[in-house]
């Protein structure tokens, strides 16, 4: 909380994402049980890491004359929206060997279905729900921060879930005005969503944005992400709050971008081999936001326990004062050596005070 509030706190915070396979092992609970609160944050412990669970739902979406069903599998779901003008569908697969889930069928194939998605989207109503805010709280305590999760820019909920990178890029070329203003509509009534979740009683909330330039390029994130995340900023920020986005991979070339939007902190800043930025390079363009991140998820799964305490080390001496920063990562992976975890720990510990 100290970083957060822009204090300088007597070690640098470390707060990596952790893959739900990896919660479970170390947890020591079957692959099969239901991921939960309660076992991230018991992990966290084992780990020796700071919680932050930003995934609090504070919206409540109600679709009203659409009728949805899901059909689960033992290893997909299928969930199918039917309205009165058509019916969409997608599908997503968990594969075992992997230890991740999937989309296999996006809910829009093309141009055909923007007038059904645009049913949905103007017959979908956003209502409070601040409920599980508190049964959060009082799973995490004092141990660490909850944020309020907000839905993504349009144009990146399409790539992510909706529609697919290729696709979106078919549909940028083959049919720019239509799906642009598919997007303002979408835009437009995630503004509602913002408001509504605004009044959660959070400190902070937290966009999944996963914005890269493996997804968009630098002129597409400048016309369908900047001025979309600054208006739900503006929009957090009337009512006191602080905004976070998960923006992972390769960022240097769209970072001078970043730095004119207005969220308060950006998280996780992904160094190479994997990602492109370093968080020393974050810092000294994002002067003046939160940065987190600065850890390579493989490195748990591929270094030595020596290899990583180096990278620790080096990575500490790069932040003069550890000013507006976290130490984070992507996730820890489901494979990763647990005696690499625990170098991690003890490397944070020794080289992570001021």
């Amino acid at each position: 909380m100290a970083v957060i509030k822009g204090e300088k706190p007597d070690r640098i915070p470390w707060i990596p994402g952790m893959n739900e396979f990896f919660v479970k092992r170390i947890v020591g609970v079957s692959s099969n049980e239901p991921f939960t609160l309660i076992l991230y944050a018991e992990a966290c412990e084992k780990v020796g890491a700071d919680l932050f669970w930003g995934f609090v739902p504070v919206v409540e979406e109600k679709i009203n004359n659409v009728k949805v069903k899901q059909e689960k599998g033992e290893d997909y779901i299928i969930t199918s929206y039917e309205t009165p003008k058509c019916k969409l569908s997608t599908k997503s697969v968990t594969n075992a060997d992997a230890k991740t889930t999937y989309c296999t069928e996006f809910l829009i194939k093309g141009i055909k279905d923007y007038d059904v998605y645009r049913y949905i989207i103007e017959h979908t109503e956003y209502l409070p729900h601040f409920e599980e805010v508190e049964k959060v709280k009082s799973i995490v305590g004092e141990r660490g921060l909850i944020g309020g999760s907000v839905p993504p820019t349009p144009i990146m909920g399409f790539i992510k879930w909706h529609m697919g990178l290729e696709k979106v890029s078919y549909e940028l070329y083959d049919h720019p005005k239509e799906f642009t203003e598919l997007l303002e509509i979408i835009h437009n009534k995630q503004r509602t969503y913002y408001e509504r979740a605004s009044d959660a009683p959070v400190e902070i909330f937290r966009s999944g944005e996963s914005s890269s330039t493996t997804l968009t390029s630098p002129k597409i994130f400048e016309k369908y992400c900047m001025s979309q995340l600054n208006d739900y900023a503006e929009i957090i920020h009337s009512k006191g709050r602080l905004f976070d986005t998960h923006m992972c991979g390769t960022l240097k070339d769209i970072l001078p971008l970043i730095a004119q939007i207005n969220m308060d902190t950006i998280e996780p800043i992904t160094p190479p081999p994997t990602g492109d930025t370093s968080l020393s390079l974050a810092k000294q363009i994002l002067k003046n936001k939160i940065v987190i991140g600065g850890i390579d998820s493989i490195i748990f799964a591929t270094f030595s326990p020596d290899k990583i305490e180096r990278y620790i080390a080096d990575l500490l001496s790069s932040l003069p004062n550890y000013d507006r920063c976290m130490l984070g990562t992507e996730e820890i992976p489901p494979d990763a050596k647990m005696e690499n975890v625990d170098a991690m720990r003890m490397a944070i510990e020794k080289y992570g005070y001021l």
